[in-house]
């Protein structure tokens, strides 16, 4: 009782934001779709381009375009694989994998290099996914990389161009970052600690399967 009082207590009192609300706070897809509506300077934020030729000159991409012949989509498929946005210009297609809670692997980009044949690949994670990840990056030096924190800093550049009701949605959407991302104390945590955590269930069993048989199967080894 007193623990489900103190939790509600923390409800009551937490921030209205309505990344909570609507349950997406951390769902890679909606974040996905909502950078991907930033990136279209046909959108109705009013921003242009602002956000993506900010996002390119961070990343140091300095392809020419016109707003008016960017596509954005997310979520595309192609056989086995799917990206979670592609920007699309001229013969240029830039492809974002966007990584929250689960962990990039490098079997998965080099598929979506070989799938869907981006001049610039993209991969989008909190700074520590990246910084835990960085030995395997360096097999595919190729690949870009940005952080939510980075985009958190962009927003916070940006936000003063934009009109009365963009700045209301952008605002939420950096407090989002700021709580259920960067804050995230996951983060703090290694890949095999978490897969543990989320498949402790089986792990266990296995373990106690093989602590079962470990005399036999060894007896079977050392023949």
């Amino acid at each position: 009782n007193i623990i489900k009082k103190q939790l509600h207590d923390i409800n009551l009192n937490r921030p209205l934001n309505i990344f909570d609300i609507s349950l997406i706070a951390t769902r890679e897809v909606s974040h996905s779709a909502f950078l991907a509506w930033l990136l279209n300077p046909k959108e109705n934020h009013k921003l242009g381009d602002l956000f993506l030729k900010e996002l390119f000159m961070l990343l140091k991409i300095n392809q020419k375009y016109k707003s008016n012949d960017i596509e954005v989509d997310t979520e595309i498929s192609e056989k086995y694989r799917r990206i979670d946005i592609i920007i699309e210009f001229d013969n240029q297609k830039v492809c974002i994998e966007n990584k929250i809670e689960d962990y990039p692997t490098i079997e998965q980009i080099t598929d979506e290099i070989e799938l869907f044949k981006p001049t610039i690949m993209i991969l989008l994670a909190p700074s520590v996914t990246l910084k835990n990840f960085k030995e395997e990056l360096k097999k595919l030096p190729e690949v870009k990389t940005i952080s939510y924190e980075q985009i958190h800093n962009i927003l916070n550049k940006i936000i003063e161009d934009s009109n009365s009701d963009v700045k209301y949605v952008l605002q939420q959407y950096i407090n989002n970052l700021e709580v259920n991302i960067m804050a995230n104390k996951l983060n703090n945590f290694n890949e095999k600690s978490l897969l543990y955590v989320k498949h402790s269930d089986e792990i266990d069993e296995i373990i106690e399967e093989f602590e079962e048989e470990r005399k036999e199967i060894w007896k079977i080894f050392l023949k």
